[in-house]
This record gives C-alpha cells, sequence and structure tokens, in this order.
C-alpha cells in the first residue's frame, strides 16, 4: 500500500518523503507488561499501539478485502485513528500538497494557502 502511494505522489511531481518515518502496528490483543512499544528497526520507528490508547473499548472493526484471505482494519477506523501516530503530521502535509494540486487553477495564491490550512486541521 506505501509503495503505490509512494509512486502515486512520484507520479503528481510531490516530494514523497513524508512515507518512511515510522511504522505502527495496532495489537488486537493488546499488549503484555514489559513489552517494548516503540523501537528501531532500519532507521524507521516501529511503534506497537494497544486498542484502548485509541479509545476503543469494544472489539476492533475489522474487514476482509475481496481477493484477500486475512483481515484489515476497516478504512474509517485508519481514518479516525491515524491522526494519533506521531507520523500523521506528514500525511497530513502530503493531504494538503495534493488538495492545492487539484486546486491550483481554480485559486489564487491566498486561497491555496487557506485552503490547505483547512486541510491539514
Amino acid at each position: 500500500m506505501v509503495a503505490v502511494h509512494e509512486a502515486g505522489l512520484v507520479a503528481l511531481g510531490i516530494d514523497s518523503n513524508a512515507i518512511p518515518y515510522g511504522l505502527d502496528f495496532l495489537l488486537l490483543n493488546g499488549t503484555e507488561d514489559g513489552t517494548v512499544c516503540e523501537f528501531t528497526f532500519d532507521d524507521f520507528d516501529i511503534r506497537l499501539h494497544a486498542p484502548e490508547e485509541f479509545g476503543a473499548d469494544e472489539s476492533i472493526s475489522l474487514v476482509a478485502p475481496e481477493g484477500m484471505d486475512f483481515p484489515a482494519l476497516a478504512p474509517e477506523l485508519i481514518l479516525e485513528t491515524i491522526s494519533k501516530s506521531p507520523s500523521g503530521r506528514y500525511l497530513m502535509e502530503q493531504r494538503a500538497a495534493l488538495a492545492e494540486l487539484l486546486h491550483f487553477d481554480d485559486m489564487d495564491d491566498d486561497e491555496l494557502r487557506q485552503f490547505a490550512a483547512h486541510v491539514r486541521s
């Protein structure tokens, strides 16, 4: 998924440096005491999260995408929780850059800046 995202950004001429800062894993069964929840592997920050960190009191919503034999997080759960990742701000910058790119013909510079600020929030 990251490779597809990065290839799309490169095709659009957008700096894709926002991708490789860290990877977040949501452990469906939580973490045990003494589990190291953050470490670095090959220059990537790896972070393990327990569902309760995201306010998930009930079971985590999983879906089985067509053509896959294993469940994945539901897209709405990813969208709700992505802002809690320390790397989320880089994704918000990408989102703002994409939004500006889509509307650069329709808005003047000041409108684009305001629009990008709105998209970041």
